[in-house]
């Protein structure tokens, strides 16, 4: 099965905030990832494959351009372009809702992690 990516909905805050756990140095409170999933201005989508969520992206948009906030791949699923497609999808979805432009901030991240 191939991986899709998606909208991140309220029933994913666990498996995100689990994947969180050691991927990063301070890991969202499970409240701001609430906010991320209901807000206007912000936006999580998920990467699932048949092992359930391998990584996420937050994406939060003030003044028309979009900026990741955090971007996580499950350890054992890095390296195979995940990452990579949820950055993809993180600009193209603001883009589509009407914004100006996508940031990529966390892009060092990416390459660091090597997906």
């Amino acid at each position: 099965m191939a991986e899709a990516v998606r909208l991140a909905a309220a029933d994913d805050i666990q498996a995100i905030m689990a994947l969180e756990q050691g991927a990063i140095a301070h890991p969202w409170p499970e409240e701001d990832l609430r906010r991320l999933i209901s807000d206007d201005d912000k936006f999580a989508l998920v990467i699932e494959g048949e092992d359930g969520i391998e990584g996420y992206i937050g994406v939060s948009v003030v003044v028309g351009e979009a900026s990741v906030g955090n971007l996580v791949v499950r350890a054992d699923r890095r390296g195979r372009g995940l990452g990579t497609k949820l950055v993809g999808r993180g600009g193209d979805l603001p883009r589509g809702r009407g914004h100006e432009r996508a940031c990529h901030r966390g892009l060092h991240q990416v390459r660091i992690y090597g997906v």
